[in-house]
């Protein structure tokens, strides 16, 4: 996990990668880095359940803060030739590929808890978000 920028258990600044998610209350799911827009738990959509759609309309404007479990997957779907997906910031090793030059969905699997950032990589102050995983 990344550290820099923050203690652990402790939210990193909007835009930076902060410290290393810690334990609240002796809870086993972790506190999200602030990126990327999303800056606090409230800010994700809890898509935790095994029969939530987890899939992102990569459309220009799209900003997405989801919450899902290791082991869930999040689905990207649009054009990727004038959308290309990048990841952008929060902890690594970032399970978010570069993806470029087609149209149709791009499926990524998350086995690790952590918060994992992403961008449009022609569209960077507009399409972005994050993915906080949590165990």
């Amino acid at each position: 996990m990344d550290t820099t920028g923050g203690t652990a258990g402790s939210p990193g600044t909007a835009g930076t990668p902060g410290g290393a998610p810690g334990a609240a209350g002796g809870s086993a799911e972790s506190v999200p880095l602030a990126l990327n827009g999303c800056n606090q738990q409230s800010d994700y959509q809890d898509l935790t359940a095994p029969s939530a759609d987890r899939t992102i309309d990569w459309t220009f404007g799209a900003q997405d803060c989801l919450k899902i479990r290791a082991g869930q997957s999040v689905t990207w779907s649009g054009n990727f030739t004038t959308h290309p997906l990048e990841p952008w910031l929060g902890d690594t090793p970032n399970p978010i590929e570069s993806h470029t030059g087609d149209t149709g969905d791009h499926v990524v699997g998350f086995d690790a808890s952590g918060t994992f950032g992403y961008r449009c990589a022609v569209h960077t102050t507009t399409m972005f978000g994050a993915i906080w995983v949590v165990p």
